[in-house]
């Protein structure tokens, strides 16, 4: 599926990745990857925007102290938007 521009096909962006409002009980961000459709979760917890050079998302990511995490899908070169979220460990 694709969106028709000026006579070629043109990749749709992945859906962004779904942020809890919360960290679990275990003070992880834990993320459905069902959401983003086949696309790669990237994340960074520096606060800089995450790409494909980054963390990839394979498994609930544990906050130690206040962090912003910051995450993107990615599939076939095209982006998602970024989406960002500050947590602060129990």
């Amino acid at each position: 599926f694709g969106a028709w521009v000026l006579g070629s096909v043109q990749d749709e962006a992945p859906a962004a990745p779904v942020l809890p409002a919360a960290l679990n009980a275990a003070n992880k961000v834990v993320l459905d990857p069902s959401i983003t459709k086949g696309a790669d979760i990237y994340y960074t917890l520096d606060g800089t925007a995450p790409t494909s050079a980054s963390t990839k998302y394979t498994e609930p990511v544990t906050i130690a102290s206040t962090k912003t995490f910051k995450a993107v899908a990615i599939k076939d070169s095209t982006s998602s938007e970024v989406v960002s979220k500050s947590y602060t460990a129990a």
